[in-house]
């Protein structure tokens, strides 16, 4: 197709037709779209394994919801919106090439118009870029408005490559935090975790310990509070959500500038031992073990037996990381490191968690009693602290929301609870 027909409405016309044959199933039609080089790179077959783990994830396509198109140098880009059985928004990201053939498909969030909590008010607190620890990692912090010192909170993520928002699709849990905190007298300090920023640092031939994932950071992140002007350096706390709830005690053990720290969502098990409990959760949520999902089971099993029993090879990775990483994590007993802290703890628990369960809570209660401690569940929470009814799934996720504001209210309440004249 010549380039002087490429305008704005055929674009549009070949990326929906596209949709529509993936929609009905037409695999070899929607190929036949494809520029030369994609038809290489994608099979038909390919496109189809590709389309039913969509669906297989999100449910069938109920509805398109419209398309918009932008430019990135020589590529139009078009993304349909389409809405799925599970109540998931995905954008299908069609990029054409010159020649107005496609050179790419993606599925992908689609992208919204933000809109802060009702909680967080933009107007009262100052939003500032900053860099965190040795690696230069991006951050922010939220100082609010007003004659400080403030008290602070270092937020320290969960699992996996999190950003400084801890986004995980349309939710921007952290960023929630940060503005409602931050609105209510806290100062934040939200940064990209290290696989985020430096993803070179953690490949299979670089061997690496929860040291160098979560700890070092957050240590970096106390000391760059007690150097920011408008913030109390006898008041700065730790909150980790999930893995970072795990590790908070470690944390808070390695530095006494840490005034008292907030678990969220935080594991008591071994991490190993959560991996193997979610997945037996999963397979279960229909009732019904398929061969499929019995085969992930016993791969599971195995997994996690690798991991008790170290046996990872040289440059091996299991879940993600080497020997060193879990060698490190088997030596860690975060329920022990907390029950011996000083300071104060909050523990916050959703109680539709899936991930991080009521399990882990009671153990936390137990482990901790006589502590100077606070336990709050909440009943219609899920691992992100979301709220929504029912079992919690995967695809929940996938929805928007923001952090309850309950949790906000909470955390500023415990730490007013602590200070002279409150927050």
């Amino acid at each position: 197709m010549g380039s002087e027909e490429c305008n704005d409405q055929t674009l549009t016309i070949i990326g929906m037709q596209l949709v529509g044959f993936l929609a009905n199933g037409n695999f070899e039609r929607a190929h036949t779209l494809f520029a030369t080089e994609m038809k290489a790179a994608m099979t038909p077959h390919d496109l189809e394994a590709a389309w039913k783990g969509v669906i297989q994830k999100f449910g069938l396509l109920l509805r398109l919801n419209g398309s918009r198109l932008e430019r990135e140098g020589p590529y139009n880009i078009l993304y349909v919106t389409g809405v799925f059985a599970s109540g998931s928004i995905l954008d299908v990201k069609v990029v054409f090439n010159e020649a107005c053939e496609i050179a790419g498909v993606w599925f992908v969030p689609a992208q919204s118009d933000f809109k802060p909590p009702e909680y967080a008010d933009p107007t009262a607190f100052e939003e500032k870029d900053c860099t965190v620890g040795n690696c230069g990692l991006p951050g922010k912090t939220t100082i609010p408005t007003g004659k400080g010192p403030f008290p602070a909170v270092v937020l320290v993520h969960g699992s996996g490559p999190n950003d400084m928002d801890e986004t995980l699709w349309e939710t921007k849990v952290f960023r929630d935090l940060a503005w409602g905190l931050s609105s209510d007298g806290i100062a934040v300090l939200r940064y990209d975790k290290r696989p985020k920023a430096r993803p070179d640092l953690f490949d299979s031939s670089i061997p690496f310990t929860i040291m160098d994932e979560v700890i070092e950071d957050a240590l970096a992140g106390v000391e760059l509070l007690t150097q920011t002007k408008e913030v109390d350096p006898s008041r700065i706390f730790v909150l980790g959500h999930s893995l970072g709830g795990m590790m908070a005690p470690r944390i808070a053990s390695l530095d006494d500038r840490v005034a008292g720290i907030v678990m969220m969502a935080g594991d008591a098990a071994k991490l190993e031992d959560a991996f193997l409990e979610q997945i037996e959760y999963l397979v279960n949520l229909d009732g019904i073990i398929d061969e499929n999902e019995a085969a992930l089971l016993v791969e599971a099993r195995e997994t996690v037996t690798k991991i008790k029993e170290l046996d990872i090879g040289d440059g091996e990775m299991v879940l993600g990381a080497g020997r060193s990483y879990w060698d490190d994590l088997a030596s860690y007993d975060q329920m022990k490191v907390a029950s011996s802290l000083k300071v104060p703890m909050l523990i916050l628990q959703g109680e539709r968690d899936y991930q991080v369960t009521m399990e882990d809570y009671d153990l936390w209660k137990k482990a901790l009693s006589g502590k100077i401690v606070k336990f709050i569940s909440y009943p219609t929470l899920n691992h992100m602290m979301i709220e929504g009814e029912g079992p919690s799934t995967p695809q929940e996720y996938t929805l928007p929301g923001h952090l309850a504001q309950e949790v906000v209210e909470d955390i500023v309440d415990w730490i007013g609870s602590l200070l002279p004249d409150g927050v």
